[in-house]
């Protein structure tokens, strides 16, 4: 079956497209932080993958299984996922410039290169949502344009080298787009008509230049509104008085309170299998200090599939122990209903699948990192925690 791999889809651009290549009859592989858009999950070609992109090891393992699925003949690979960070560059923490390089060019690159093979033996549309800050200078967005001038770049070269397969590349450059990439600035979108793009716009321009007949493309496409403006967001009044009586600049006091401090926490975790699709996924939460993380995944790998919900029940926690290293915590208490999540954690049972081994090999990888006690619940016995978790694997495969 025709298939699509976007990055970015849990809103914005990514979900646009999501949309329109579903509507298009292509099976689409969405990658994000968050679990899948209600949209979009409605759709029953539609397979969520729920991860930080900058993980590379899950990553990897994530388009191991895509590559693998014999009945997806990937065609288009979106990569559209991307952060900004803005100010004045002394401003900017270091996790914001690693964030931005990571996210916005070195998983492209990756991405890319791991499907890179199948395009050029099959042919293809590698598509790069870059930005017009790619060709211009960039005050109080240095960082941000850098890494875009480098995707652009990448992309330009890309297709130079790969032109004679018969691979498509399109770089696109969107202007100021009406998404939530301006989140953390003090500007946005400017609302007014003609001052500002909508995601569908993007997204419907995208699919027309990678729809041309064969022989004829479009290798770069530069989106502008017909206004240049931009809209300076409005100060909360409790925050504009801070910003005048403390010397410490907002950016810094927002930088200090995201640094928070966990300790210990605890997660529920559970695994499903939906046999009519062959996928498995998990579900769950983890709580630490009283902040509760939604944890949520699926994926369609043979091999792990027939696995069948053991592969999501190692998934899960899998899940809770990677968001526990992420938020710093030294202790971790796993809640599971499934014995094999912690005696294929402790070689208690043999491992004869490679899930189980790759699963052990990871425990055994983070031990010096983080200490973790499995604690057995029963199953379906009414714990408001494990029942949660239920659902939510259920969710993950599309039972619920």
């Amino acid at each position: 079956m025709k298939t699509a791999v976007i990055t970015g889809t849990s809103s914005g651009i990514g979900l646009s497209l999501a949309r329109n290549m579903l509507e298009a009859g292509y099976r689409v592989y969405g990658f994000a932080r968050s679990e899948s858009n209600a949209e979009l999950a409605a759709y029953n070609e539609y397979r969520h993958l729920s991860l930080d992109l900058t993980q590379t090891h899950e990553l990897k393992k994530a388009v191991d299984s895509i590559l693998s699925d014999k009945d997806s003949q990937v065609e288009i690979l979106v990569n559209n996922a991307g952060i900004g960070r803005y100010g004045l560059h002394e401003t900017l923490s270091s996790e914001d410039i690693i964030a931005m390089t990571e996210t916005n060019l070195m998983v492209p690159m990756l991405m890319t290169s791991w499907f890179l093979k199948g395009f050029k033996k099959n042919g293809g549309s590698i598509v790069f949502v870059s930005s017009v800050t790619a060709d211009k200078i960039n005050t109080h967005g240095c960082a941000y344009g850098a890494t875009k001038a480098g995707l652009s770049s990448f992309a330009r070269s890309l297709f130079d080298e790969c032109r004679k397969y018969g691979v498509r590349v399109l770089e696109v450059e969107p202007d100021m787009t009406d998404t939530n990439l301006y989140r953390d600035a003090d500007f946005t979108a400017d609302k007014s008509q003609g001052a500002h793009l909508t995601a569908d716009f993007v997204a419907d321009a995208i699919m027309k230049a990678i729809s041309l007949e064969e022989g004829q493309l479009v290798t770069r496409l530069v989106l502008q509104p017909q206004l240049h403006r931009i809209a300076k967001k409005q100060a909360e009044p409790e925050k504009k008085d801070q910003a005048e009586n403390k010397a410490e600049p907002e950016k810094k006091k927002e930088a200090k309170e995201a640094k928070k401090v966990y300790t210990k926490a605890y997660a529920f975790v559970d695994g499903s299998f939906n046999a009519t699709t062959s996928v498995y996924g998990y579900g769950g939460f983890l709580v630490a200090d009283g902040d509760k993380f939604e944890l949520m995944g699926s994926g369609s790998d043979p091999e792990m599939a027939s696995m069948r919900n053991i592969s999501g029940e190692i998934g899960g926690s899998v899940a809770a122990i990677e968001k526990a290293l992420e938020l710093g915590i030294a202790e971790l208490d796993i809640y599971y209903d499934y014995m094999g999540i912690e005696k294929w954690a402790t070689g208690e049972w043999k491992r004869n699948k490679s899930g189980t081994i790759a699963y052990h090999d990871y425990i055994i990888s983070v031990k010096d990192r983080i200490k973790l006690n499995f604690i057995k619940v029963k199953g379906h016995s009414g714990i408001e925690g494990n029942e949660l978790a239920d659902k939510m694997a259920k969710k993950a495969v599309g039972l619920l």
